[in-house]
């Protein structure tokens, strides 16, 4: 104790970008006083609490980040198809729908592995997906599969094993052992190998593409939404100009001064 916060006491250059500092974003917390007065000023201010440590208010410097889980909302094991809805944990989202998800931001994420969205709503995006289409699509490869011809040849309920053939004979520059260790990459398993006509058999279960899309749509989701979440008001960081640039308050007295965007 105390903890040093430096804050941003100017605008970015542009307000355009989430990820630029803007007036009164926390930059750093610090646990030592390595800014004074004039400087900080007037690119920045310092706020030093004086009964906290940098464990107590670190988080006013975390950035505000989009974290999306999802979760299955019927199933027809028969053709196994499932109805699925994808969303921004609720504990991210601000009151007004800040960093909710949108159609926008996961529709070309879908498309890609075959799957039809079905409905929207705040914060939500309802989508069907046959495991089977999953399977032949280019999300689950990380590739442009177009070149590739895919059959489904058998399905297993129980267990929800899928046989697919692979046809890859009109690409030329294609080895079977490579295609193989892609399959197994994958997480399927070969059963046969026609190298001859460039056809490859294999097996793989639901669970493991429902995985892979799982890990995919955090992958391709996760990341900063904005800069900061916690901020403190205009009026607060004109409040420490006019003190030369360095303010010293508790932890009571702060919670006047920063603003939760989350709020909004």
């Amino acid at each position: 104790m105390p903890a040093y916060i430096l804050i941003k006491a100017v605008d970015g250059w542009t307000q355009a970008d989430p990820m630029v500092y803007q007036k009164g974003y926390p930059v750093v917390v610090m646990e030592t006083d390595q800014y004074v007065g004039a400087q900080v000023l007037p690119t920045f201010v310092q706020l030093v609490i004086s009964d906290a440590t940098v464990d107590d208010v670190k988080h006013y410097a975390k950035v505000w980040m989009r974290e999306v889980d999802w979760e299955i909302i019927a199933s027809n094991l028969s053709i196994d198809g499932h109805r699925l809805r994808v969303f921004t944990k609720a504990s991210l989202v601000s009151a007004s729908g800040l960093n909710s998800l949108t159609r926008e931001k996961v529709e070309a994420f879908l498309n890609k592995w075959g799957a039809s969205i079905i409905s929207v709503a705040a914060n939500s995006v309802t989508f069907d997906i046959l495991i089977s289409h999953a399977i032949q699509s280019d999300g689950f490869w990380d590739r442009d599969v177009s070149d590739f011809v895919f059959t489904e040849t058998g399905y297993v309920q129980t267990g929800g094993i899928h046989t697919t053939e692979a046809n890859y004979s009109s690409v030329a520059e294609a080895n079977p052992n490579n295609v193989a260790a892609a399959i197994v990459r994958a997480g399927g398993t070969v059963i046969n190998n026609d190298a001859i006509n460039k056809k490859m058999t294999f097996t793989i279960p639901r669970s493991t593409v429902l995985d892979k899309f799982k890990g995919d749509v955090g992958e391709k989701t996760y990341g900063p939404f904005a800069c900061r979440a916690t901020i403190l008001t205009p009026a607060a960081v004109d409040a420490i100009i006019a003190a030369g640039g360095n303010i010293t308050r508790t932890k009571a007295q702060v919670a006047s001064y920063l603003h939760d965007r989350l709020t909004d």
